[in-house]
């Protein structure tokens, strides 16, 4: 008498994530039938996707409680968004980036969009909004590299930025009072702006490489 072999139990095919991605698939097809603009022949061909789709990635109707937070056409019109968003940074439009950012937001909280917004505040040197989207993307996706990398530089940039206006603050104060010691300087020093500019400028310079 042969011993009877178990049956084998396959792996998923596809991760909590992915169903949820197959079930939105799956309403967006839904929505197109229940809009009347199909054929008979249509429907049919959408009926036999839905439970092939169903069949294959293992969809019960549990996972049906999912519910997206936007439409699958949405996102997808949100992911236009992006290379449209890059394509002003590179143009060093970056006021517009932003707003290209904040559309395809509104649409999909995708951390990638929160990430390259942030690049646009940094370039626009706001960098507490840049450093607040990095965090926004690190919550949606904890193991998102690319945020974490872009957060250190902000901060870094921030610090020198600090660092430099302390720096200038000294510095116009040490000029005002060699103006207040030595008042036959003051007349030259007044009627020069552009030399204190200059000087000034030296001074920027000096302490962004310090």
């Amino acid at each position: 008498m042969s011993e009877e072999i178990p049956p084998t139990t396959a792996d998923p095919i596809a991760s909590s994530d992915e169903k949820n991605m197959v079930v939105s698939f799956i309403q967006f097809i839904r929505h197109k039938v229940s809009g009347n603009k199909c054929t008979e022949d249509q429907i049919e061909a959408l009926e036999v996707a839905v439970q092939c789709l169903e069949s294959a990635f293992g969809i019960t109707d549990a996972n049906y409680a999912f519910q997206p937070s936007k439409p699958l056409l949405d996102v997808f019109i949100a992911a236009e968004g992006l290379p449209s968003g890059n394509d002003l940074m590179k143009s060093s439009q970056f006021d517009a980036a932003v707003s290209k950012y904040n559309e395809a937001i509104k649409l999909n909280r995708d951390p990638v969009y929160f990430c390259n917004r942030a690049a646009a505040y940094c370039r626009l040197e706001q960098y507490d909004l840049a450093i607040q989207d990095c965090r926004i993307a690190l919550a949606l996706d904890p193991k998102y590299s690319k945020a974490y990398g872009r957060m250190g530089y902000y901060f870094y940039l921030r610090a020198t930025l600090f660092y430099y206006f302390s720096r200038l603050f000294f510095f116009r104060a040490e000029i005002y009072t060699i103006l207040l010691l030595y008042p036959y300087v003051t007349y030259y020093w007044m009627y020069n702006a552009e030399l204190i500019n200059m000087v000034l400028d030296i001074v920027r310079s000096k302490c962004l490489q310090t």
